[in-house]
């Protein structure tokens, strides 16, 4: 079993990482989630990486490093900006701003 693709690879990469977080696994989903998002950036599939960003911060988030998920919404909500994706955008916004406000109360 061969795949021919980056693309596909990519795929399947954030598929397994996918089945790992659902498992709570978060460090090998991070593994693969990462790997995947490589991919990505590669075939320059900003949409897609966007995407990743963000799966990457929810799982940084599932793990209690806010900083780190911040961080990575932060890097989604660029390129979703790039995108014109509004909702997007508005949906990141409130999440870093009601984390960073948590934060900052802790």
């Amino acid at each position: 079993w061969e795949i021919k693709s980056k693309e596909g690879e990519a795929i399947t990469l954030g598929n397994i990482g996918t089945i790992y977080e659902d498992m709570g696994r978060p460090d090998e989903a991070l593994k693969y989630i990462s790997n995947a998002l490589q991919y990505w950036r590669q075939i320059d599939n900003i949409k897609e990486e966007a995407k990743y960003l963000k799966i990457m911060g929810d799982i940084y988030l599932s793990k209690e490093k806010i900083e780190d998920a911040v961080y990575l919404y932060r890097d989604a909500i660029d390129i979703y900006e790039e995108l014109k994706d509004n909702d997007k955008v508005r949906e990141l916004k409130e999440k870093v701003n009601s984390l960073i406000s948590e934060e900052s109360i802790a």
